[in-house]
C-alpha cells in the first residue's frame, strides 16, 4: 500500500500533515477541503475534493438534460423502467380479474340463496309454537349439553296425512318416528326409530302411544313428549307425507331394496292403498323380478327395483316379522337408501326433487340450518342404526284395546340411548325420567 501520505483519496494525493492547518474554505484549487467554484460540466476526474455528496463525474459525460449513462446503460436503464411499468400494470389487472370473479360469485351465491329461499317458502312452517318454547326436562345434566353442541339432533316424523295439508297439527298419525343424530366433526349420520305404540307419558301428565299422541295433540307436544320421556334436549323437526316420499323415489328412478317372497306378498296386499292415497301410479311385484346380488344378507331373499309407491309400502309392512319393530327396521334401511342414491344425483336432478316435494314437508328449521345442512351433504355417511326400545329391554303386550310397548325399563332404555348417541357412558336419567319409568312398570303390572 505504501506510505500513508501516498496513499489516494479519489484522483488526488492525501495533503501531508502538516503543523500549521490550512483554512478549510481557501479558494486555491490545491487545498484540502477547498470548495470548487467551477461548473460541473467543466470540473475534471480530479476534480473530486472528498466533502460532495454528488455523484461522481466521468471524463466525457453531460450533464443537464441528457443521460450520463452509455448507450448500453441506458437502454437497460429504460428496459427496466419499461419492466417496473409492466409489473404496475399487470397487478392492476390481476386485482380487476378478481374482483370480477369476487362479483361473480356474489351473484352466483345470491341466485343460488334466492332459489333455496324460493323453495323454502313452499314448506310449511309451525306458527303456533317457537324452537325455544319447546320444553325439556329440568336438571338435564351436563353432557346432554354438551351433546348439543357437538351434534345436531333432528326428529323425523312420517304421517300418514291423505294429502299436503294438516301434516303438524291434530289429525295426522306419525307412523315414523326417527332420531337422526349428526356428528358435527366427522359427519356420520345415526338414526334411531323409536317405535310408533311406545307408551309415553305427555307434559300433561296423560298416557298414550306416540302416535296418537301427534295425532291428538301435534308436532310440538310429539317433541316434548320424546323429550321428557328420553331425556333429550330435541328442538328440530322434519315431518314428511306418503306422498312426499314416494315422489322423491321416483324421481330418484325408484330403489334397489332386498325383500323376502313374504314381504313381496305382503306389499302387493297394502300397495292398492297407497295408490289410492297417493294418486301415483304403480303395479304389484312380480316375485319372480328379483335378482341376486352381493348386498343380499339373507340367502333366500333377492333384490328389487321398486318404484316410489312400491318402496312406500314395502316401509309400512307391519305383518311380516315382528310387527313395529320390524316394520322401524325397513323404514330405517329406506332411508339409507335414499341417502346413498341422492350422492349419485347431479345437483338438477336434486333441484327437480326439492321443487317437487317442498309442499309434503313441515320443519322449523331455518333457511340457515338447511342451507349447512346441503353444504355438507357429500361428507354424509351412514353410521349405525337401531331402534327405541332397545332388544330384551321392553315388553309387547295387549290390553283390551289398543296395543301399547312397554319400556322395561325406561330408565335402562334411556342410559343405552345416550351412549348410542352421544357415547355417554353411565347415562344417569333425571328424576323425571325415573318416575315415568316406575310408572311404566307398575302400569304394565296392572294390566296383564
Amino acid at each position: 500500500m505504501g506510505n500513508r501520505d501516498e496513499r489516494y483519496r479519489g484522483d488526488r494525493p492525501r495533503r501531508p500533515r502538516t503543523e500549521e492547518p490550512r483554512p478549510r474554505n481557501s479558494r486555491s484549487g490545491n487545498s484540502y477541503g477547498s470548495r470548487d467554484e467551477r461548473p460541473r460540466s467543466s470540473r475534471s476526474a480530479g476534480s473530486y475534493n472528498g466533502t460532495s455528496r454528488a455523484r461522481r463525474v466521468y471524463p466525457g459525460e453531460e450533464e443537464r438534460g441528457r443521460s450520463y449513462m452509455d448507450d448500453s446503460n441506458r437502454r437497460g436503464a429504460r428496459e427496466r423502467r419499461e419492466l417496473a411499468r409492466r409489473k404496475k400494470r399487470k397487478k392492476k389487472i390481476i386485482l380487476v380479474v378478481v374482483e370480477v370473479i369476487l362479483l361473480l360469485l356474489v351473484a352466483v351465491a345470491a341466485f343460488g340463496f334466492f332459489y333455496v329461499k324460493n323453495l323454502w317458502d313452499k314448506v310449511e312452517k309451525p306458527t303456533d309454537f317457537r324452537r325455544e318454547e319447546i320444553q325439556t326436562n329440568e336438571n338435564i345434566p351436563e353432557s346432554v349439553k354438551q351433546a348439543k353442541e357437538k351434534y345436531t339432533t333432528i326428529l323425523l316424523f312420517g304421517v300418514d296425512s291423505r294429502s299436503n295439508k294438516n301434516l303438524t297439527s291434530p289429525g295426522a298419525n306419525a307412523d315414523t318416528d326417527i332420531i337422526a343424530c349428526i356428528n358435527n366433526e366427522t359427519k356420520e349420520v345415526k338414526l334411531v326409530s323409536i317405535l310408533r305404540d311406545s307408551f309415553f307419558e305427555t307434559t300433561e301428565g296423560k298416557h298414550d302411544k306416540l302416535t296418537d299422541i301427534y295425532s291428538k295433540y301435534g308436532v310440538k307436544e310429539a317433541i316434548q313428549t320424546i323429550n321428557r320421556n328420553l331425556d333429550l334436549t330435541i328442538d328440530q323437526y322434519v315431518t314428511v307425507n306418503w306422498k312426499a316420499v314416494a315422489d322423491t323415489v321416483n324421481m330418484m328412478d325408484g330403489l334397489d331394496l332386498e325383500l323376502s317372497s313374504a314381504e313381496v306378498k305382503a306389499l302387493n296386499n297394502y300397495i292398492d292403498e297407497v295408490i289410492s292415497v297417493t294418486g301415483l301410479d304403480s303395479v304389484h311385484v312380480d316375485v319372480n323380478d328379483g335378482y341376486e346380488s352381493d348386498q343380499v344378507k339373507d340367502a333366500d331373499n333377492l333384490m328389487y327395483h321398486l318404484d316410489g309407491v312400491q318402496v312406500l309400502t314395502y316401509a309400512r309392512i307391519r305383518s311380516v316379522g315382528h310387527h313395529d319393530l320390524t316394520r322401524a327396521e325397513r323404514q330405517r334401511t329406506v332411508i339409507a337408501a335414499m341417502m346413498a342414491k341422492a350422492k349419485t344425483l347431479s345437483l338438477g336432478e336434486l333441484e327437480d326433487i326439492c321443487e317437487t316435494i317442498m309442499p309434503g314437508i313441515s320443519t322449523n328449521l331455518s333457511l340457515t340450518d338447511v342451507l349447512g345442512l346441503v353444504l355438507d351433504v357429500g361428507d354424509y355417511t351412514m353410521g349405525e342404526n337401531t331402534r327405541i326400545p332397545f332388544d330384551q329391554m321392553y315388553r309387547d303386550q295387549e290390553d283390551k284395546g289398543p296395543a301399547y310397548v312397554y319400556y322395561y325399563h325406561l330408565t335402562d332404555n334411556v342410559a343405552k340411548l345416550h351412549e348410542f348417541l352421544y357415547g355417554t357412558k353411565n347415562y344417569a336419567p333425571t328424576n323425571t325420567v325415573q318416575k315415568i319409568s316406575d310408572y311404566i312398570d307398575e302400569y304394565r303390572q296392572s294390566h296383564k
